[in-house]
């Protein structure tokens, strides 16, 4: 989650009181590089990518692996566009 002490507060109340896992942003990690969205006020969709667990807006917890693309460099990116 953020870096505010009221998110992590909440996140802190819904993982270890509530045991639900807690609030968290989720992104996926794709040919090597974190694929995730962000609020944006102008006319964009909010997507962008940094290199793994590295996104400066969150705090990394926890990987899933989700399996293998199956889709090459290109798709994925023609996907993304």
């Amino acid at each position: 989650v953020g870096h505010e002490k009221a998110i992590q507060y909440l996140n802190l109340v819904t993982k270890n009181f509530l045991h639900e896992g807690g609030v968290f942003h989720g992104a996926i990690d794709v040919y090597g590089k974190e694929w995730s969205y962000g609020a944006t006020e102008e006319e964009r969709t909010g997507v962008f990518c940094c290199e793994p667990r590295r996104c400066g807006m969150h705090t990394f917890r926890q990987s899933v692996f989700l399996g293998d693309c199956a889709l090459q460099p290109k798709q994925v990116g023609a996907i993304l566009q």
